[in-house]
């Protein structure tokens, strides 16, 4: 399938991207609306706040604020970008925050990175599976995992073979998450 857009334009379109994926961190750590359900809504803020108070440090947990952050935007029927998936949405952009912070690498550094997360997957989707209906949590969850390890690992030089060992290392620690599978799992 070949695209009618231009380089330029494509690029562009990333940038936008990654725009909207910021701008739902910004909402999300900052976000105390509950969804519909009332399920979800407030926990990233929570996280957020307490992020010197981690055993992990604290650029873990801002990370995961960050991540729980656009899935509460999501949540909430906020803006965010599916990467690969709604369900999944928060990993990604997470990671290369994170990766962009303190003005570690350039805009147009994630940017290539994105495509980068991008293109693995695709890859992911043409051979197995994204979708948490027919792959569970390891499809969802370990595809967009196996997109920001593949990201970070552009981001710090690797090669596109190590680019793909990084990627092989995020989908093996997933392999077998049990969530049932888009299977209803019975409650008694």
């Amino acid at each position: 399938h070949t695209s009618q857009r231009t380089r330029e334009a494509l690029i562009e379109e990333m940038r936008l991207n990654w725009q909207v994926m910021r701008e739902a961190i910004a909402r999300g750590i900052e976000n105390e609306e509950k969804s519909i359900s009332g399920l979800t809504g407030g926990d990233a803020r929570k996280i957020y706040a307490h992020r010197f108070k981690s055993y992990v440090g604290t650029a873990a947990m801002e990370t995961a604020a960050y991540a729980v952050g656009i899935s509460e935007v999501n949540a909430v029927m906020g803006k965010i970008v599916a990467c690969p998936t709604a369900g999944s949405c928060g990993i990604v952009p997470a990671a290369l925050y994170a990766a962009a912070e303190g003005d570690r690498c350039s805009e147009d550094e994630i940017v290539r990175a994105l495509f980068t997360a991008a293109g693995i997957g695709m890859v992911i989707e043409q051979n197995a599976s994204i979708a948490g209906a027919s792959g569970g949590c390891q499809a969802e969850c370990g595809s967009a995992a196996a997109m920001a390890a593949g990201a970070l690992v552009e981001l710090a030089g690797g090669t596109p073979e190590i680019v793909g060992q990084g990627v092989a290392l995020a989908l093996k620690n997933l392999l077998g998450l049990a969530c049932g599978g888009g299977q209803q799992m019975p409650l008694f």
